[in-house]
């Protein structure tokens, strides 16, 4: 238990150390481009040009605000320059009061400017059956369970780059964006809670046994008498 609880202090550390990378990430330059970034690590910001895609758009279900379900909406755009493609998070949207009902989800297609910052493509939950399972609620429009690139291959007929990208909450054409760097998700302080709870168990153990040590003990004693 006493091991458990120094690993996840450990795991709590190397957390604060991707956020300390990612924060100091989001300062440098923006990248300013027309290609699809390469640059696998996360928290730059990015000005890419290109084209929207109209269609097919994305809703990754299980996604709440202040208890409301919802899905994050997702579009992809085409760097100018290039084949690679990006898959851009627009934001949060309510989910209707039926589970059949198609939230208003629209874009403008076109040549466009993009502004926002690089993440890893958003996990959500566990990977139960239904992972790769896909609904189309309306022409164009898909909920996903999970962002798996047999997914989107399934739905776009390629994969897109493995990044997303956050689009900034001044941009157009998005929703509810409140964002929060992504290792924060489920941030340090949740390790060193899990920590706290080892180390008391820990400690209950070892109480129990000397508590029970002593009555052993004592009643050899009056035994001996």
């Amino acid at each position: 238990m006493v091991k458990l609880g120094f690993w996840q202090l450990d795991r709590a550390r190397q957390k604060e150390r991707l956020q300390e990378d990612y924060r100091a990430r989001q300062q440098l330059p923006t990248l300013v481009t027309d290609r699809a970034p390469s640059d696998p690590r996360t928290g730059r910001r990015l000005e890419l040009r290109g084209s929207w895609l109209a269609a097919p758009q994305l809703l990754l279900d299980n996604q709440t605000r202040g208890r409301r379900p919802g899905y994050y909406v997702y579009s992809a755009f085409q760097a100018a320059r290039g084949a690679a493609w990006i898959l851009v998070n627009r934001g949060w949207i309510e989910a209707g009061p039926r589970r059949e009902q198609a939230p208003e989800v629209g874009l403008h297609g076109g040549a466009a400017v993009l502004r926002g910052t690089l993440v890893k493509p958003t996990v959500t939950g566990l990977r139960l059956d239904n992972a790769l399972r896909t609904e189309q609620l309306a022409p164009g429009l898909h909920r996903v369970q999970h962002l798996e690139p047999t997914v989107l291959e399934r739905i776009f007929g390629s994969t897109p780059i493995p990044l997303e990208l956050l689009l900034d909450p001044d941009q157009e054409q998005g929703y509810l964006r409140t964002w929060k760097a992504p290792v924060s998700r489920r941030g340090p302080e949740i390790n060193r809670g899990y920590a706290f709870q080892w180390f008391c168990m820990a400690a209950t153990v070892l109480i129990i046994y000397l508590v029970l040590g002593f009555r052993a003990a004592t009643r050899r004693r009056g035994d001996a008498t």
